[in-house]
């Protein structure tokens, strides 16, 4: 049972909130810096391809994160002065790690962007929320950073859909101009980003709710992409009819039931009913199957490879599907989920990864309803998106597993007002 006396609707203990509340605060220099950096960091996530003829993604990323980290870390250490040395300690982390990714780029281009999630953008997207001394104003400036560029993607995505355009032309090649992708590589990904965003509304009178989730889930009907819309509706009702009051032990038994249900649902479907074989006649036919048949390859990747193929991934030409409508499909080319594409790369390691995830959005639910929400959204979505085959979901996923990390260990939520109905978007 709860008690009002001990907690709040966030999970924040009393206690953790007198503390905070008496505690002074302290300016400390390079707050603008950091605003700055993370206005275009959520900018560029949203439009890569802006600055993609410029610089390269997989360059540009890196370099940003680098100078967000060091900022962090330098005003971290004016607060925390034993933390000064890790300013050095860092800069030689990431210098080795830039040398490397320059160094793959030059052998071989289709290691760059694995090698870049795993060595560069995973741990500085991490570690820049831990060393982060404003962890609820940065969450809150991301916030509304995401809110507004997702509510512009909308209309825009409109206009490429009505019109069969491209506002800025993707690096990837795709003649499907019938699927809005605005400034993203893949109508996919910007589908992903505008379901991320639906969370963030809770706090908002429901009727305020259920115009943004609509106007959302529009804006994700026009990137043409079932699995984002599908999570869309899930994630989309259950923003629309959650209470300020709700509670959260009750939430967090129901969504963890019902992950574990799914498991193991998936699971048995994997190996006893999906096949590599699919029953296709045509496009949208084969775009469902498709992801069914990557799933009952698990079972035999995980035999021939139980601790995967490397930073590679799957070897191209020994694992294939066959489709009525394209014939024999290459999956090491194609394969487009994200536990797919890890059980490939680290194998067993996969189900580590990611049952740690589910884990901790599940458990962040008690501290930061939306903080979970936003970063199950991510979740559910790998099903059908390799999420860190593309840099600015991995760089999104990576800062939300430290978020909900942090939450779940030290029970604050490192910005609980994003979560309070007094924080404007």
């Amino acid at each position: 049972m709860r008690h009002p006396s001990n907690s709040n609707s966030s999970g924040i203990p009393a206690s953790a909130r007198s503390v905070e509340s008496v505690a002074p605060k302290r300016a400390v220099r390079g707050s603008g810096l950091q605003a700055v950096l993370e206005y275009a960091l959520v900018t560029t996530v949203f439009w890569p391809m802006a600055i993609h003829p410029l610089i390269s993604q997989y360059v540009f990323f890196p370099l940003l994160l680098m100078l967000y980290t060091l900022v962090c870390t330098y005003r971290g250490g004016l607060t925390r002065p034993d933390q000064v040395p890790r300013i050095a300690v860092l800069a030689c982390w990431l210098i080795v790690a830039s040398v490397l990714v320059v160094v793959t780029w030059q052998q071989d281009e289709t290691l760059v962007g694995p090698l870049t999630v795993f060595v560069a953008l995973w741990p500085l997207s991490a570690y820049a929320f831990f060393i982060n001394p404003d962890k609820s104003e940065t969450l809150r400036r991301l916030k509304r950073g995401w809110l507004w560029l997702s509510f512009l993607a909308v209309p825009l995505a409109g206009y490429e859909y009505a019109t069969h355009s491209r506002i800025v032309e993707s690096r990837i090649p795709n003649s499907n101009y019938e699927r809005a992708a605005v400034g993203q590589e893949h109508p996919i990904v910007l589908g992903t980003l505008l379901v991320a965003a639906i969370p963030m509304l809770l706090g908002l009178s429901r009727g305020k709710r259920f115009l943004g989730v609509v106007v959302l889930l529009l804006g994700t009907a026009a990137t043409g992409s079932a699995g984002p819309l599908a999570v869309g509706l899930v994630v989309g009702a259950f923003t629309i009819l959650a209470r300020p009051d709700v509670n959260a032990q009750r939430s967090t038994f129901l969504i963890g039931t019902l992950a574990v249900v799914t498991t193991g649902i998936v699971t048995y479907l994997s190996l006893n009913v999906w096949s590599s074989s699919l029953s296709d006649a045509d496009l949208d036919s084969y775009s469902v199957q498709y992801r069914f048949g990557l799933y009952s390859l698990v079972p035999h990747l995980l035999q021939v490879a139980p601790f995967g193929f490397g930073i590679a991934g799957i070897p191209p030409g020994e694992f294939m599907l066959s489709s009525g409508f394209r014939g024999l499909v290459d999956v090491s080319a194609t394969v487009d989920s994200e536990f797919v594409l890890l059980v490939g790369r680290v194998g067993v390691g996969a189900i580590l990864i990611c049952t740690a995830a589910i884990i901790l959005a599940v458990k962040a639910l008690k501290v930061n309803r939306q903080l979970s929400l936003v970063f199950a959204s991510f979740l559910m979505n790998g099903f059908t998106v390799a999420l860190h085959a593309w840099p600015g979901i991995a760089i999104t996923t990576g800062f939300l597993f430290a978020a909900c990390a942090y939450a779940v260990a030290t029970r604050r939520s490192g910005g609980d007002a994003i979560a309070s109905p007094s924080s404007p978007p």
